[in-house]
Order: C-alpha cells, then structure tokens, then sequence
C-alpha cells in the first residue's frame, strides 16, 4: 500500500500528535477512540514504521513520525491554499489573510492599523501569529504564512520585499521627578538582549563602554521583552534602551525622553534596522495584498 490511498488519515495523526493523546483527538475530531487506533495502525503498516511512542500520559513521535509531521503539516497547508485559490482565483486572500510579525509590531502597529483596514475589508478575517524575524521569514518561504511585517528579512528571489521604514536603538528615561537614581552617570541600564540580533557584538562594546570607569557599579536589567524594557522605564527604575518606533508613543506623550547615556555618536542612534513587508512574489497581483502594502506604506508613523 501507498501513502496516496490513505491522504485521509493525515489530519487524524496530525492532531494525536498535536495534542499528545489519542484521548484529545477523539474529541477534536469526533471518533471512537477504536476507529481512530485503527487508522493509526493502518497508517504505521502503510508505512511499515512506528509513528508514536506511547506512555501513561499520552503518545509522543518517533523520528519517522517528526518527518510524518512536519511534510504532513506542509501538505495540509498546500491543500488549504489550492482551496482558497479555486475559491476566489482572481483573489486567494479575500476571505482570510495570514499574516506573521513580532510582538512589538503586533502591539504599536497592527492593533491600531487593522482598525483602519478592516472597514476597507469588512469580510477579510486575519490570523497573526507573533515569532522571532527569521521564523516569521521562514514561515513565509514555507507557506505557513501569506504577509509579513518585519525587522531586516533577508532578500530572496522567491520574496516580494518592500522597505517602509528604517528604526535604531536610543537610550531612553523616564520624565517622572522621582526616579530610582540621581544620575544618568549612576542610572541602571534596562534591556533586552535578545532584540539586538545581528548587532548583539556592537551592543557588547556599548554596554563595556557604559559600565566601565565612573560607572563600574551601574546596575544591569536583562529583561525578555521590550514591553518589560519600556515598562520599568517608564517607572524611573534606569534607562532603557528601546527602538525609537517602540518607545515613539511615550515620547509624543511626554513620559519617556531620549537621554544623553555615553557622550559619545552612539546616544544619536545605533543598531539601524529595517521595518520591512515580505510576501511572496507569486501573489504581487493581488488585489488584497496591493491595497494592504499601500495602506501601510501611507500609514503615518508620527501618529
């Protein structure tokens, strides 16, 4: 037997693996668990290999069934984008529209511009998914999504990429009176390591050069967002060191200020980065895709 007879059995194994019980699928899917160990078991001749390691707590994957899973998971998706296609084939984006950035896009960006775009689109449903840039990219490649909004992509010859802003890193404080230090020269410095990417080494020599000399007991804050880099900002806890579109927001508000940290170029900005759309070239013409990318690209930045 072929895995062509049994393409059907691909969303059963699909969601035991998900889920990690054979018990949660039943109920997603709707079985008897009987008929679906029955499946299963078909499927393991078919293909004459174990797919699950089974447990007192569930199922796990044998490494045939990490590849089951994985080209499984492409197969689905490449079925649901010949659906959507024959659906609307002047427009495979009409009715749902996938699109991948990262949190702090999805925060100071999306959640302000969709209000806008919705009501030129009120039958369009999105789906976000929020993950590092490089996933985001390889989620695109892979057609796991159809739009991105993200920092630096790289350019290949399958991807549509359009620059609409360029970002860097600042020093930022926060205007309350009564902060937690006397001084910028003493202040603690609050970051997220994990956002400098590429310029992590540039970053290191910047963070030697505030530390050292007068400032050797300057505290340190290595926090996992911005968010939590803004936010204790913003309390007078130290100076953060965020990209100006993240910390734009307060400074229009008068609660953050960019600050003069080293003395040196770098308080002017460093670590410059590309706010940036990739989609697939296949889908350039359309007509969803073109409204979204001039919608974004006349979106103000400033507001």
């Amino acid at each position: 037997m072929k895995l062509n007879d049994h393409l059907e059995k691909i969303p059963y194994f699909l969601a035991i693996a998900r889920l990690g019980s054979f018990q949660a699928a039943t109920l997603e899917l709707h079985l008897t668990q009987p008929s679906l160990s029955k499946s299963m078991r078909i499927l393991e001749d078919c293909l004459e290999t174990k797919l699950f390691h089974r447990h007192s707590k569930g199922v796990s994957l044998t490494p045939e069934g990490e590849v089951l899973y994985r080209e499984g998971l492409k197969l689905i998706q490449q079925a649901d984008g010949i659906t959507r296609e024959l659906a609307n084939p002047k427009d495979p984006f009409a009715d749902t529209l996938r699109i991948g950035t990262y949190d702090s896009m999805l925060i100071y960006f999306w959640s302000s511009f969709l209000k806008k775009f919705s009501k030129r689109h009120p039958a369009l449903r999105f789906e976000i998914k929020t993950m590092r840039s490089r996933d985001v990219q390889k989620a695109i490649e892979e057609d796991e999504l159809d739009f991105a909004f993200i920092i630096s992509p790289k350019p290949t010859k399958n991807l549509e990429l359009i620059k609409l802003e360029q970002d860097q890193f600042r020093f930022f404080e926060s205007t309350l009176k009564n902060k937690a230090y006397s001084s910028l020269e003493e202040a603690p410095l609050i970051f997220m390591e994990q956002s400098f990417g590429a310029i992590k080494e540039d970053f290191e020599a910047i963070k030697s050069l505030l530390i050292r000399g007068k400032s050797e007991s300057r505290k340190i804050y290595s926090v996992s967002s911005l968010e939590s880099v803004k936010e204790l900002c913003l309390n007078g806890l130290g100076v953060g060191v965020l990209p100006g579109f993240v910390a734009a927001h307060e400074v229009k508000a008068n609660r953050l200020k960019a600050v003069p940290l080293s003395k040196t170029k770098i308080d002017r900005g460093f670590g410059q980065h590309d706010l940036s759309i990739i989609y697939k070239k296949q889908w350039v013409s359309s007509p969803t895709i073109q409204d979204l990318v001039v919608q974004m690209q006349a979106h103000s930045w400033n507001s």
